[in-house]
């Protein structure tokens, strides 16, 4: 689901996991629980690629001169 959660965040921004895995239940073959899905999420925040704040996840990248950076420093907490 990686690709599909990542386009997600890309097209919609922040998103609570329970809107992740709303969403997510639409993908073909997609059958994890919530908790499953927490559980990607966090492996994905300790790898820098996503960070959360009050519950909201978001990609820890951002858009500056029409590339995609990655704010490594920002996300790793």
């Amino acid at each position: 689901p990686s690709q599909f959660i990542e386009g997600m965040l890309t097209n919609l921004g922040s998103l609570p996991l329970a809107r992740i895995q709303t969403m997510l239940k639409f993908a073909p073959g997609y059958d994890r629980t919530i908790e499953q899905l927490a559980e990607f999420m966090e492996a994905a925040r300790r790898e820098g690629l996503v960070m959360v704040k009050d519950g909201m996840w978001k990609l820890c990248r951002e858009w500056r001169g029409g590339r995609m950076y990655a704010i490594p420093l920002y996300c790793v907490v």
